[in-house]
């Protein structure tokens, strides 16, 4: 199963891929209609802490952290 080079999210299925396309690496949320929706890594960094806050109910130094490793590991961001 890919992850999307932007934001890490699982793309399990053709839909959850830019564009439906399964070869795009990136997902429907970070590009929308061939355009990224979230310009810098420092508004990505927001945006993740802000989700595994609310989805894993884990402090905003820990959702830090585990956002600053994730976009360590995806390409976009290197």
């Amino acid at each position: 199963m890919m992850e999307c080079q932007s934001c890490g999210m699982p793309m399990e299925n053709p839909e959850d891929h830019a564009d439906a396309d399964v070869t795009s690496e990136f997902c429907h949320y970070c590009i929308v209609k061939g355009e990224f929706v979230v310009k810098d890594a420092a508004s990505m960094k927001d945006h993740m802490v802000e989700m595994y806050m609310q989805q894993m109910g884990i402090s905003r130094d820990a959702a830090a952290e585990k956002a600053e490793a994730m976009l360590k590991q995806l390409r976009r961001w290197q």
